[in-house]
């Protein structure tokens, strides 16, 4: 049951008995189950990471809370807002506001420099030049690039080009950043730089983020863990017991 609208309290991610299956050769039925009834929350201004093994389902959760897949079943809020009842163009308006993607190949367009490249999604939302080239120059401030603003991506490292997205998905002040495998082409030293810049956008920005990672020393960078596992989202460590739901 999602919270009622006048429950100050209520979550700002509720996931509410999320399943999925895939066509699939291999299996005896002709479907693959990989998400079986999945219900938890994320709180406003929460750090929650989500691992587990390859093929465990955690992306395909995370494409789900991010409206690019549909759940056979089950429900995703953003707030008040179902997301999956979303179409058309609510859907590219919740995608656009309110919610920023970080994926592990960093998808920046490869002809637009750094600055054009965090001020692409506010020229989607028609915002004025002026403004969107002063905000991307903050956002690349505040992610450490503010002397490689007019670079190309391949005049960049990998880390820099990761913080490159990491401004580029927080250009329209999202409600919740989606994390996936951030750091999973990147070196150690990368990794552990940019791991730092999420941390500290979530403490001074209060960035509600959620991210997806297979490396348990990285997950251990969240304040929050849980686990894909056997088709269930489990609780690995939490300071709100009640994080997941039994009754959905």
């Amino acid at each position: 049951m999602h919270p009622k609208k006048n429950d100050t309290n209520k979550p700002l991610l509720s996931v509410r008995g999320v399943s999925k299956t895939y066509l699939s050769q291999r299996a005896e039925s002709g479907t693959l189950m990989v998400l079986d009834n999945v219900s938890f929350d994320v709180e406003k201004g929460e750090f929650v990471s989500i691992i587990g093994k390859s093929g465990a389902g955690k992306t395909t959760l995370l494409r789900i809370i991010g409206t690019l897949e549909k759940p056979d079943s089950g429900s995703v809020y953003l707030g008040d807002m179902e997301l999956t009842k979303l179409k058309g163009n609510e859907l590219l308006e919740v995608r656009r506001n309110k919610i920023g993607f970080v994926f592990q190949d960093n998808n920046l367009i490869p002809v637009l420099t750094a600055l054009k490249n965090v001020e692409l999604p506010m020229l989607l939302v028609g915002l004025p030049k002026r403004q969107r080239e002063e905000k991307a120059k903050e956002l690349l401030s505040m992610v450490g690039l503010s002397n490689r603003i007019n670079h190309l991506p391949s005049e960049m490292s990998s880390g820099e080009q990761q913080r490159v997205a990491i401004a580029r998905a927080l250009a329209n002040n999202p409600e919740l950043l989606l994390a996936d495998e951030p750091t999973a082409n990147l070196d150690e030293d990368s990794a552990t730089s940019i791991l730092s810049l999420l941390k500290k956008i979530n403490k001074e920005e209060k960035q509600t983020l959620l991210m997806i990672t297979h490396d348990k020393n990285v997950a251990k960078q969240a304040k929050t863990i849980l686990k894909v596992e056997k088709k269930k989202v489990v609780i690995i460590r939490s300071n709100r017991p009640l994080l997941l739901l039994k009754d959905t």
